[in-house]
């Protein structure tokens, strides 16, 4: 019988050189908000209300979850590290991320299968790749509808709340420097410059592992708020994917910027409905904002110009034409998130 690791033997101590700090970044993966939340349904790891999420989604998904079932085994679901690209930019879209995983070569994807060869989930797409030369897009397919299921029309507040949470790191970063940053990440992840303790309750990977310059991309997650995840091979850079602020999470984001109602109490429903369309939709012109909002141009402008001078909204000029968007203040109020 295979003796059980001990909790000391199950930390990973991954070496962070110079060049590595040097090379991390922040990223907002839509991809990584699909695959923890078809990852994070034990009740070991994830609130009750966020596997009640997760269950109604699949359950709508219906036959077309079919390719997670496929790979569903004993416990969470674990995909291979081609399914989870690395986010090559800041704000990576579904649809990049989904051409990437199809577009990894053959041999890519057997380095990735040889990594976790005793892992039975991985046995299994081994073994279903050999079988359907389309597997890859057939999953693809199925994290898609997978996300408009999880996420129907609210990815938008989403994505704000975890630019605000990157927002917020990336403030920590330039005020109290790196060792601050990579000690909050998660209690689990224990920053000791320049090594990163991870404990990983279970592992194939040796105790000790060189970054050899390739970096660190730090990816908020709202899907988890109890555990982290992470992406470590000897290819690609070091992913982290960690909980966003605990304050934010995708029904409060959901909600305040669906329903605008705390808004709507402390300035009026025209005025609320001015912020909470410019959080959506950034970018809007005068006649543009007035039309979504269902008011005169210059009413819009005159909410416009009250939320400007408290720091809400900013205004910049093409010509003739003026436009608006929200500041990061304020999306910090819409997401309902005040230690942003």
């Amino acid at each position: 019988m295979r003796r059980r690791n001990t909790l000391k033997e199950l930390m990973i101590r991954i070496r962070f050189t110079t060049a590595d700090l040097g090379r991390l970044r922040f990223a907002i993966s839509p991809l990584a908000q699909i695959t923890s939340a078809a990852t994070s349904s034990s009740p070991s790891i994830e609130t009750a209300s966020a596997r009640r999420r997760q269950h109604a989604a699949l359950t709508r998904l219906g036959s077309h979850a079919e390719p997670f079932r496929q790979l569903d085994g004993p416990g969470a679901w674990v995909f291979p590290d081609f399914v989870t690209p690395v986010p090559t930019t800041a704000l990576a879209t579904l649809d990049d991320e989904l051409a990437a995983m199809i577009a990894t070569p053959e041999s890519r994807k057997l380095e990735d299968l040889e990594i976790w060869r005793r892992s039975p989930t991985h046995r299994r797409y081994a073994e279903l790749l050999a079988q359907d030369p389309n597997a890859t897009v057939r999953l693809a397919g199925a994290l898609a509808r997978f996300n408009r299921e999880l996420f129907n029309d609210h990815w938008m507040p989403v994505l704000h709340a975890l630019r605000a949470d990157v927002s917020r790191r990336t403030l920590d970063l330039s005020n109290r420097g790196v060792d601050h940053v990579l000690s909050t990440l998660h209690p689990r992840l224990t920053w000791r410059n320049p090594d990163l303790y991870l404990d990983v309750r279970e592992t194939e990977f040796p105790p000790v592992i060189e970054l050899d310059g390739r970096g660190a991309v730090l990816v908020p997650s709202l899907s988890w708020s109890m555990t982290f995840g992470t992406k470590l091979n000897n290819a690609d850079p070091l992913v982290i994917i960690y909980p966003a602020h605990p304050n934010v999470g995708v029904a409060g984001a959901v909600a305040s910027l669906v329903s605008g109602r705390p808004l709507e109490k402390l300035m009026g429903r025209s005025r609320a409905a001015v912020l909470l369309t410019l959080v959506k939709t950034p970018g809007l012109s005068t006649g543009q904002l007035a039309a979504a909002c269902d008011l005169s141009i210059a009413s819009a402008s005159e909410h416009a110009t009250v939320l400007r001078s408290a720091g809400l909204v900013a205004t910049t000029r093409s010509g003739s034409a003026v436009y608006h968007r929200s500041t990061y203040l304020g999306v910090r109020l819409t997401t309902g998130d005040p230690d942003a």
